[in-house]
């Protein structure tokens, strides 16, 4: 698995060469890192993703990564702003009652 992860980590990282800007592969990158428990790029890429568009759903797994961080307070921050811009979003609202 971690070979795997690792040869899959490369190809998306390649890919960004070519495409910088593809929310969709850098979120991807951030979820490989993740499952790699490396929180840091984990979170790097994640908040990149972010801040190229915020879609509600995201927020979420971003949130959870910096819970894992012990970071309740960033996780607090980016779904706050997920609420603002989608306010009806069931899994934002639901997290945002495990963050309190």
């Amino acid at each position: 698995m971690n070979e795997k992860n690792n040869e899959e980590i490369n190809k998306l990282l390649k890919e960004l060469e070519r495409y910088p800007e593809d929310r969709q592969r850098i979120m991807n990158l951030a979820k490989k890192y993740s499952e790699k428990n490396d929180l840091d790029n984990a979170l790097e890429y994640g908040m990149k993703a972010l801040n190229i568009m915020n879609d509600g759903g995201d927020t979420v797994f971003v949130a959870e990564l910096w819970k894992k961080k012990q970071r309740r307070d960033k996780a607090n921050e980016i779904l706050l702003k997920a609420h603002e811009k989608f306010p009806r979003h069931a899994s934002v609202l639901y997290n945002l009652t495990w963050i309190a």
